[in-house]
């Protein structure tokens, strides 16, 4: 039980209503007396358009994207992303109604790399590159180099997967090897394309599956351990972060196929592991922003023993980052934050590089949260208390596995 839940949870929404005053005043020369347009992840966003009101917008509309009923995350996001890129008749039609002149800018949410909609500047997009991070083919810059216990390996031919089997089969006899498609038209997002093979038959029954739209795979050790995440902020030579929080994160045992159905958190680690794991987040910030990224990011890895083996980096604002929001009472948008420090990265983080470290380890000392995104949260366990009891964790992934899923800590 954390003793002082409450009174960081009365600080972190005194903290996160002062940075958002200074985010808005950071937002003010970009948007004042123009027309703002939100649309995507953002539409319809209310303490987004409380905020670009008081940055001095002349006017703020939602326009909603065309009704996308896609199977996953991915997909949702990848017919968004080719909307607004080449918004349809009906769509471009509805920007041209609440923006004749084509004089509005736009914010679309922090994932899109689309910079312009029909002549309309798209604030807070990503660059090409920075898109290019989200693939598995682009993290070793970030992550590490490959070694012995992870490397990239190009698929599509028996000869590649005989490799591919080849270099499988130490690390099945460890314990498991994870085979993470690297998808040819768009990243991998939400587990998508990630699976557990614990034998050789796995491996070659995996193969052709991915081979179906995927050109390589990330071959890595099955770490046994806790799984979790980090969320944060990375600025020109500063970085915060908040957590960890429990990855709800299970593989199917049919088909060894891992699914990440939600957080929840913050947990409350002992002291030594908590300052490992956060230096392990620390330096991976440190090379994402020698990238040249400035925004939110979210960290993906299981803690084994004494070291968190980070997985992926997402650079961008993550799903979970919701229950960040929620954490600081909605008083801060992890949204409009990372928009500021992309659109204007040294005035930001002159207003943030005191403040928001210490709103990062506020809010990881507030009492928890769940957010679930991948299914229903009912029939799910209710949370009460000012920490997460091993009890109610064990309660949670039980009531979540059904008869299918195990919860990869306890995978064998």
């Amino acid at each position: 039980m954390n003793p002082n839940a409450a009174v960081a949870s009365g600080r972190a929404a005194e903290l996160g209503h002062k940075l958002r005053r200074k985010a808005v005043q950071v937002l003010a020369p970009l948007i004042a007396g123009r027309s703002v347009i939100l649309t995507a992840g953002a539409a319809r966003n209310r303490p987004l358009e409380r905020a670009f009101r008081e940055a001095g917008a002349q006017g703020v509309s939602s326009v909603a994207l065309p009704a996308n009923r896609a199977a996953s995350i991915r997909q949702l996001l990848m017919v968004q992303e080719e909307q607004l890129r080449r918004p349809p008749g009906p769509l471009a039609a509805a920007f041209d109604a609440v923006d004749p002149a084509r004089q509005a800018v736009i914010y679309a949410g922090s994932f899109t790399a689309c910079d312009q909609v029909d002549g309309r500047r798209v604030l807070g997009s990503r660059s090409a590159a920075q898109f290019a991070l989200e693939s598995k083919d682009h993290q070793a810059a970030i992550i590490g180099p490959d070694d012995s216990t992870k490397r990239l390996v190009a698929i599509g031919t028996d000869e590649r997967h005989r490799t591919v089997e080849l270099l499988a089969e130490p690390l099945i006899r460890s314990g498991g090897a994870v085979l993470s498609g690297v998808p040819y038209d768009f990243p991998a997002l939400g587990a998508s394309h990630i699976y557990l093979a614990r034998s050789a038959s796995d491996v070659a029954r995996l193969l052709p599956v991915l081979a179906t739209d995927c050109r390589q795979v990330r071959l890595s050790r099955f770490n046994r351990g806790w799984p979790c995440t980090y969320y944060g902020f990375v600025g020109p030579s500063w970085s915060c972060q908040v957590g960890p929080f429990e990855a709800l994160v299970f593989v199917d045992r049919r088909s060894g196929r891992i699914r990440a159905f939600g957080i929840a958190g913050p947990v409350q680690l002992d002291p030594a592991g908590g300052e490992g794991t956060r230096a392990t987040v620390s330096r991976v910030a440190s090379r994402l922003a020698a990238t040249g990224y400035r925004g939110a990011f979210g960290v993906d890895g299981v803690v084994e023993g004494a070291e968190y083996v980070v997985h992926e980096v997402n650079p961008r604002v993550c799903a979970g980052m919701s229950l960040v929001n929620e954490l600081a009472a909605h008083e801060l948008s992890g949204m409009l934050i990372d928009l500021v420090l992309r659109e204007r990265p040294h005035e930001a983080s002159v207003a943030f590089s005191t403040d928001l470290p210490v709103f990062a380890v506020t809010l990881s000392q507030s009492p928890p949260a769940l957010r679930i995104w991948d299914g229903s949260t009912a029939g799910l366990p209710p949370l009460t208390g000012a920490a997460l009891s091993a009890a109610w964790l064990t309660s949670l992934r039980q009531a979540l596995a059904g008869g299918t899923l195990q919860p990869l800590g306890e995978a064998e």
